[in-house]
């Protein structure tokens, strides 16, 4: 597994953001609790699903460091509205799909990301078997996205596979939304009041991001040798 600086240092790259933004992220996200704590710095926890789920909707969320720990707070909250689409040769994103919240969901995508890579590049290989397997993901085939809307919190999951002609026909979806009983509760009052503005923002990162994050997660770490 990715150490956090490693971690933060693709995460930046991959967000278009300075990595000294996230290192102070990561700093603002553990004193909320929502990071575990450290005895020895930035560097000595080795990134889990849990806290890469956290960075990355910190990210998606494009809020300042400051603003992270009610970001994460509010879209880990989300319920799931709706799923469908077939999508039967990627298993694992109705894995994800089925998921309580949206917190637990971004965690089940970066854990199951190297399966749904694979799923993914299996696929293409039938499809397109004269392409070299670790490039055929470029030929934008399939595309699967991750977006999150602001102010009023809203999520989605996406792949869509293009056709005979070269159109992108969505393959399957599911959808993120707030949690009535928290509304009812007065919880997402913040967001309720800045959504009267009625202007809406998404954030949207595709499959290329979301395996390489999931890669850093799985990666073992390298046999010491005798």
């Amino acid at each position: 597994m990715a150490k956090v600086p490693a971690f933060l240092e693709v995460l930046s790259g991959l967000d278009g953001r300075k990595r000294e933004t996230f290192v102070e992220m990561a700093l603002v996200l553990r004193r909320a609790g929502q990071l575990p704590p450290t005895k020895r710095g930035l560097g000595s926890n080795a990134v889990d699903s849990f806290m890469a789920a956290n960075f990355l909707i910190a990210a998606l969320s494009d809020a300042g460091p400051a603003a992270c720990p009610r970001a994460v707070e509010v879209y880990r909250s989300l319920r799931p509205r709706r799923s469908g689409g077939a999508g039967r040769t990627v298993p694992g994103l109705h894995a994800v799909a089925s998921c309580a919240t949206f917190g637990e969901a971004v965690e089940a995508l970066i854990e199951r990301g190297p399966q749904i890579k694979a799923d993914v590049l299996r696929v293409l290989g039938l499809v397109y078997p004269d392409v070299p397997k670790d490039r055929s993901l470029e030929l934008g085939a399939v595309q699967i996205e991750l977006s999150v809307q602001r102010p009023i919190p809203y999520a989605r999951l996406s792949m869509k596979v293009a056709n005979e002609v070269g159109l992108h026909i969505e393959e399957f979806s599911a959808e993120w939304t707030v949690d009535m009983s928290l509304v009812d509760a007065g919880f997402y009052r913040p967001e309720m009041i800045a959504a009267q503005a009625d202007k809406r923002s998404v954030s949207t990162i595709g499959h290329r991001a979301i395996f390489e994050l999931s890669e850093l997660i799985a990666e073992q770490p390298a046999a010491v040798a005798a």
